[in-house]
């Protein structure tokens, strides 16, 4: 069954010196910048091999398209060449689709993982870093949207046995001024110039309490994708945010450029619905 895995992206600005400050709000917004820059086709480099991004549509505040690498496949001839072998040039692809609702300071990409592709986070990355060449606005942050309950469920299991929590944060997604710490990291941000925050705590006799609510607070931000999380037990990790990301499997899940066209859209806004709730 085809797995999809979800990845936050946080557009982060680049430093402006100071004599260019006052121009930022003038500068393009999150929303115009992807609707510009994902809804044409992007040639990119990853390990070495060329991939392409291609759209398909936009839909519900949903970029959709296909990520694709040509490949050569070993077919066999008819029976009259006795099934020789002869190789043919082909395409391996992934279904692509990214939230960009607007007023979000990060988008949820959700890429589907085809094993002949790569890592969806890689390519990912990949895929902005090729927009940073030209697109100067933003900078992008990748980073996993982990599962809470996978993490939860360690948390549960290794009661009485967690010796650290590390948490490395990366702006802008902490800094919504819900709660006293993600006021506290905005300021850091903006005072200090900080663009990561690394949290550890450690505890030798393995008693760190992690429900505590406003640890909890930290916890969530970063389990919603805002950075990287990992557990350790003594010198042992016991979970971290790759092997705790959130997944989703959808049943027949077809490129979307080989699904009939007037079926296509009915596809499309399911499985933006079952990624998005939207």
């Amino acid at each position: 069954m085809p797995m999809y895995e979800h990845l936050r992206v946080s557009l982060r600005e680049w430093t402006l010196p100071p004599l260019l400050e006052p121009l930022r709000d003038k500068r393009q917004k999150r929303h115009a910048y992807l609707l510009k820059t994902l809804c044409k086709r992007i040639n990119f480099t990853y390990r070495n091999q060329n991939f392409v991004y291609f759209p398909i549509t936009t839909m519900k505040n949903t970029i959709v398209g296909e990520i694709g690498k040509r490949t050569i496949s070993t077919l066999s001839h008819g029976p009259d060449e006795n099934f020789a072998p002869k190789k043919e040039p082909t395409w391996e692809l992934a279904n692509f689709f990214m939230d960009i609702s607007e007023g979000q300071t990060e988008q949820v990409a959700t890429l589907q993982n085809n094993p002949k592709l790569g890592s969806p986070k890689k390519i990912i990355e990949a895929l902005f870093k090729e927009l940073e060449k030209s697109e100067k606005p933003f900078k992008a942050d990748i980073e996993y949207v982990v599962s809470s309950n996978k993490f939860w469920s360690t948390v549960k299991e290794n009661q009485g046995n967690i010796s650290e929590a590390s948490f490395s944060f990366v702006p802008p997604n902490m800094f919504g001024g819900r709660d006293a710490f993600s006021r506290d990291m905005q300021r850091l941000r903006d005072d200090v110039g900080s663009e990561e925050t690394k949290l550890v705590t450690k505890n030798q006799q393995k008693l760190l309490k992690l429900e505590d609510k406003r640890f909890k607070e930290i916890i969530d931000y970063a389990l919603d994708g805002g950075g990287e999380v990992k557990l350790k037990s003594s010198n042992k990790t016991i979970f971290s945010s790759s092997k705790g990301r959130k997944t989703s499997e959808i049943k027949d899940s077809l490129p979307l450029s080989h699904t009939k066209e007037h079926d296509r859209n009915s596809i499309i806004r399911n499985l933006i619905k079952e990624f998005f709730n939207k």
